[in-house]
Formats: structure tokens, C-alpha cells, sequence
């Protein structure tokens, strides 16, 4: 269970945030990494702090806004070109050799 509560010095301990104006912390790992979580957001929803739905009608505003353009992935299509480092033969002659000491055990 994880517990959110007010800190004693809220300026040091709580980034600003819109959906955090009661500077609330929470135990949760998520609350710990980046300063805000579910539990805190719930709580502020739920003291009448903010409105969950208009919080999320301006991101729903705010990515339709933004148009970002994909560029088409490259390289998927294409084949490596065959290594002439070595000749199939040298390959196939170690193999073979691998293969005959796995036998002799």
C-alpha cells in the first residue's frame, strides 16, 4: 500500500506541477523516479484540486496539436552483401572438423 501524504517542506521536496497543486509525495516507486504518480493525482482529484477530465481533454488536445512527420523506415528490404573474407570451403572444412571432434567423445 502506498501512502501520500504533505510534505514538511514542499518547496524542497515537490517539483510544481499542474496536477499536483496540493505538492503532495508518494511512497510509490513511480512517485519517487519522476515526481508524480496515480495515488498523488487521484488525491488532488478527489479534494476537487483538479478535474481529471479537463486534465485530460488538454492532452488529448495538446498530441493532436502536435504533427510530427514519420520518415519511412530503411534497410529492412535490403541484403547484406556476402563476406569474401573467407571461401565457403574454409567454413564448410571447420564445421566439419567441429562436427568430427563432437564424435570422437
Amino acid at each position: 500500500m502506498h501512502k501520500v501524504t504533505r510534505p514538511e517542506d514542499p518547496e524542497k521536496s515537490c517539483l510544481p506541477c499542474r496536477v499536483n497543486p496540493m505538492r503532495l509525495i508518494c511512497t510509490c516507486k513511480g512517485s519517487r523516479k519522476t515526481g508524480i504518480c496515480a495515488h498523488i493525482i487521484a488525491v488532488n482529484s478527489r479534494c476537487h484540486r483538479i478535474s481529471i477530465t479537463s486534465e485530460l481533454m488538454h492532452s488529448a488536445r495538446k498530441k493532436n496539436s502536435k504533427k510530427t512527420k514519420h520518415r519511412q523506415a530503411t534497410g529492412r528490404h535490403q541484403m547484406q552483401p556476402e563476406s569474401e573474407s573467407e571461401p565457403e570451403s574454409e567454413i564448410d572444412d571447420t564445421l566439419d572438423d567441429w562436427h568430427s571432434s563432437d564424435e570422437e567423445y
